[in-house]
């Protein structure tokens, strides 16, 4: 009986309402909750799913006032078709985005990119690069100050100073 009520405890705890409609499920291997900061810090195997995004780390931390998780060390993040890993990344809740820094890499379908920083907008499915991103497709590369993937619409646009490298086999008539 205790194990069924500590068990339904982190249920109530860790299924963490961020608006009417949705929820974030964190698994992990230990949870340490501190009752005076109103924060969960989560280690060992940390999953955190809402919707059909899963994000992956070693340690988390929950600010049940701020709405906000923050991922820490060697983060990935999973949605359909796109793979996207970083050193840290922060997941808004009350505004369906996740922003990634450090070392950020992400893969959609046959587009490939990296970047210092990357903000997914859920909602708008954008991904935002900015700090000296690149995305590559083949052997086509693209370089600019501010990269956008739009995912939905299956474009690629920059913003500020860009350069396209751009293979010539394709550009050949056949």
């Amino acid at each position: 009986m205790r194990t069924f009520r500590f068990f339904l405890f982190l249920m109530i705890v860790f299924s963490i309402p961020l608006k009417a409609a949705q929820t974030v499920h964190i698994e992990s291997d230990v949870f340490e909750f501190d009752g005076v900061k109103n924060k969960i810090l989560a280690t060992g195997h940390v999953v955190v799913t809402q919707r059909d995004i899963v994000l992956k780390s070693p340690r988390a931390l929950y600010d049940k006032a701020k709405q906000v998780i923050q991922l820490l060390d060697n983060v990935e993040l999973t949605h359909v078709e796109l793979h996207l890993t970083c050193d840290e990344a922060t997941a808004f809740g009350d505004e369906d985005k996740v922003e990634a820094v450090g070392h950020v890499h992400y893969t959609y379908r046959d587009i490939v990119g990296d970047a210092d920083r990357a903000v997914y907008d859920m909602n708008k499915q954008t991904i935002v690069l900015t700090g000296s991103p690149t995305t590559r497709q083949g052997e086509d590369q693209l370089v600019a100050d501010t990269v956008i993937v739009d995912l939905k619409r299956k474009k690629v646009i920059t913003q500020g100073k860009a350069k396209v490298k751009l293979s010539v086999d394709k550009l050949k008539p056949r």
